[in-house]
């Protein structure tokens, strides 16, 4: 088999993208001959039929399914492999697609997008924020180059560099709070009805016995259920310090239970110059936060029971 060419591929991809090799040919601004050929020849490289043609467009073959997802992949590394040559020779540049939950949204993400746009104007952060299982799928797939998660999401296709465990309350509304303003032992929660995000049920289901009503990882909608005395709430105390500040929601941390944050990447892939900055500004935050917050934030490796 020749060797793959890489602007064929990117035809290929942009084709079934769209679903039509018309429509992918104004998009990419190349002649339909031309295009066609483009597909013609990647199929001679690789041996099959990649596209089946109907009277709506074309589709992919089971091969060119195959090909398409893997495709993106190289055409991917391909692009970061520009930029990390780009870097290396002048300043670091490139995108960095970086997922996070809310809550962690809240405690430095606008603090490191504002570094980045202030010391690296060529770096171009994507933030997308998402629920935690969102955050973990989008890694895994590769629509996302890093990901802040719990340190439980973890995946044989992913690698996690610790940063931080943040301290879990207990949260409800003041008319239905009734345990004072310390401390909450895990034993003092009892049957009440607690809503908790899907990350953390999955492992309060089978290691403590409590009363789970509702797995909520919609922070809007845990907080109006709180506000609606539907019930408690277990979360990072970053994700509800404004309605606490606010005197909108009571609460309390729970003793010895933390929740870890890690920062994650494909082990897979390519960790890019632009990917490395931003995962330095990550860090320096992160520190900040350890030196700001220190009974709420505690670094790895402490002997907290974790989730």
């Amino acid at each position: 088999m020749r060797h793959l060419d890489l602007e064929s591929l990117l035809c290929f991809v942009e084709v079934v993208r769209l679903g039509s090799i018309s429509a992918a040919s104004r998009s990419l601004r190349l002649a339909q001959p031309a295009l066609t050929r483009r597909i013609q020849l990647l199929e001679e490289q690789l041996g099959d039929t990649l596209l089946e043609r109907h009277r709506r467009g074309v589709v992919p073959t089971e091969t060119g399914r195959l090909v398409e997802q893997r495709g993106k992949d190289l055409l991917r590394n391909a692009q970061e492999l520009r930029d990390e040559v780009t870097s290396a020779v002048t300043k670091p540049a490139g995108v960095v697609r970086f997922g996070f939950p809310p809550s962690v949204g809240s405690l430095f993400v606008g603090r490191i997008l504002a570094d980045c746009i202030a010391r690296y104007p060529d770096i171009k952060l994507h933030l997308v924020e998402n629920v935690s299982p969102a955050v973990r799928e989008g890694l895994i797939e590769g629509s996302l180059d890093m990901a802040i998660m719990s340190c439980r999401a973890g995946h044989d296709r992913l690698r996690c560099v610790p940063l931080f465990h943040e301290q879990l309350w207990l949260f409800a509304s003041p008319e239905l709070w009734d345990l004072g303003r310390e401390s909450v032992p895990l034993s003092s929660i009892g049957s009440r009805p607690v809503m908790l995000a899907s990350f953390l049920w999955s492992h309060f289901e089978t290691k403590l016995p409590l009363n789970v009503i509702a797995a909520v990882d919609a922070l809007p909608l845990a907080r109006e259920a709180m506000l609606a005395k539907a019930g408690y709430g277990i979360f990072p105390f970053s994700a509800l310090e404004r309605e606490i500040a606010r005197g909108e929601l009571s609460g309390a941390p729970i003793q010895d239970l933390t929740v870890s944050r890690g920062l994650y990447f494909r082990n897979d892939r390519i960790t890019s110059h632009a990917m490395r900055i931003v995962e330095r500004l990550v860090e320096d935050q992160v520190g900040a936060l350890l030196q700001a917050g220190q009974k709420l934030y505690r670094r790895i490796g402490s002997d907290d029971y974790v989730v």
